[in-house]
């Protein structure tokens, strides 16, 4: 998908179109979800792993990612981190749906829980816009 995600504005000048929203949980309700999605998107996991975007599993700590150390293979963090990259997918894939070109003002509000059930939830928004090709967007 060829959709830019950005936690600013861009230059190109553009419409809003609406804002949309993604929340993955690894508990409750949604756990199924996450393991859905996380199936669904192994290879594309395995791909930022191998450039060091998310850590191997048991060795974040190595890769310098924002997880810090992890004591145990699929601990929260690590989950934490794949749920992240699949969040931005699932965003892109909303943006795609509505012809979007871009998806603007992206935040995102996590829960992580470091107990012996390793949960968390995270939420993704921001707002999906399409591009004006006869305008340009002044600074």
């Amino acid at each position: 998908m060829d959709i830019t995600v950005t936690t600013g504005d861009l230059k190109n000048a553009y419409t809003i179109l609406q804002p949309i929203f993604v929340q993955i949980s690894n508990k409750g309700i949604l756990k199924n979800q996450y393991e859905l999605l996380e199936s669904k998107y192994h290879k594309f996991l395995e791909k930022l792993q191998d450039v060091g975007l998310v850590a191997q599993e048991g060795d974040a700590h190595k890769k310098g990612t924002f997880t810090g150390k992890l004591d145990k293979p699929d601990s929260t963090g690590h989950k934490m981190e794949k749920a992240f990259y699949i969040a931005i997918e699932e965003l892109k894939k909303r943006a795609v749906l509505l012809k979007g070109d871009a998806i603007v003002a992206m935040r995102y509000e996590t829960d992580l829980l470091y107990n012996q059930s390793g949960e968390f939830y995270l939420q993704m928004y921001g707002t999906v816009v399409k591009f004006d090709a006869t305008a340009q967007k002044e600074d």
